[in-house]
């Protein structure tokens, strides 16, 4: 027999990510359930997963990360690269995310720094991304 995903319930999701129960319904309350237990709601560990770490970077994004994120016209500027591209790079290697709050597409600069480092080398890291 295969391994199927298989639902959670709210408390249960909770215990499994030592989280409060409120703060992962808080996390929760605008996603859809992706099916039910008994009569109660439930969710893939995925899912929650996946909204958890959105409203962690939400937390982050408020608590002034800024330093710490590049738009992706920032990011296109320090890269002489186009913004669609930075945009699709970033998705595709999960290392930026759609911010509401700005109302923009947001990069991890440490993550696009060293992905740069990686792929062309420490000396071609364009200025705008380097440290101090």
């Amino acid at each position: 027999m295969g391994m199927t995903p298989r639902l959670w319930s709210l408390n249960a999701l909770a215990v499994e990510l030592d989280r409060n129960p409120r703060t992962v319904a808080k996390a929760l309350r605008y996603r859809r359930p992706d099916g039910k237990l008994g009569r109660h709601d439930a969710w893939r560990l995925r899912t929650a997963l996946g909204r958890m770490l959105f409203e962690e970077r939400r937390r982050t994004e408020r608590e002034g990360a800024g330093d710490e994120l590049l738009t992706t016209t920032a990011a296109s500027e320090a890269a002489s690269r186009s913004p669609q591209c930075l945009r699709n790079w970033a998705k595709r290697h999960a290392i930026g995310y759609w911010s509401e709050a700005a109302q923009r597409y947001l990069i991890s600069r440490p993550a696009f720094a060293a992905y740069w480092r990686a792929r062309f080398g420490a000396d071609t890291l364009p200025p705008g991304l380097r440290d101090g």
